[in-house]
């Protein structure tokens, strides 16, 4: 063989290397990267369960605002029945009025059914909101899970890669 084809040879076999020595240390450091991704998704997921447990605490929370409310509007409501029953009984001089007490049992009737259907749009508010919750965390537990699936999938490419031999002989994704 003559030096210039020998030279060649040299060149190309170095070049071949140095190519391979590269990809093998981008393949590395992709890899990494890949695994602090993984380490990211990992901390999102404990996190999910967190931010869960706070959203289901709020909507709770509001339940038992609105039950409280409703409640107090209740008692001011029963609070003017009997005063009005007092008063319409004092007029008639007769404390047990029948007219007076029909109306006290009719609207004392009437605050309970408003009272009892309030209580019963708040509850299905509450069940509204812990389910929109839940179908909430399910999706982003199953998003995030699919995620670090993948990044499992293209790190252990990358290792494969990275173990890559030289001169052709392994690429790592054969």
């Amino acid at each position: 063989m003559d030096p210039f084809t020998i030279a060649m040879f040299g060149l190309s076999a170095y070049q071949a290397y140095a190519g391979q020595k590269q990809e093998k240390q981008q393949a590395g450091m992709q890899s990494k990267l890949i695994g602090e991704q993984l380490q990211g998704i990992k901390k999102s997921l404990g996190a999910l369960g967190e931010v869960r447990g706070a959203e289901e605490q709020v909507a709770k929370g509001e339940y038992e605002a609105g039950s409280a409310q409703a409640g107090f509007q209740q008692g001011q409501q029963l609070q003017s029945i009997e005063q009005q029953y007092q008063q319409a009984s004092a007029q008639s001089g007769l404390r047990t009025s029948a007219g007076a007490e029909e109306f006290k049992m009719r609207t004392t009737g009437q605050a309970e059914t408003a009272f009892a259907f309030q209580q019963e749009g708040l509850f299905g508010q509450l069940g509204k909101a812990l389910g929109g919750i839940d179908q909430w965390y399910s999706g982003e537990k199953e998003r995030l899970g699919s995620e670090a699936t993948k990044l499992k999938y293209e790190q252990k490419q990358m290792k494969e890669k990275e173990k890559g031999f030289y001169f052709g002989s392994r690429q790592g994704f054969g």
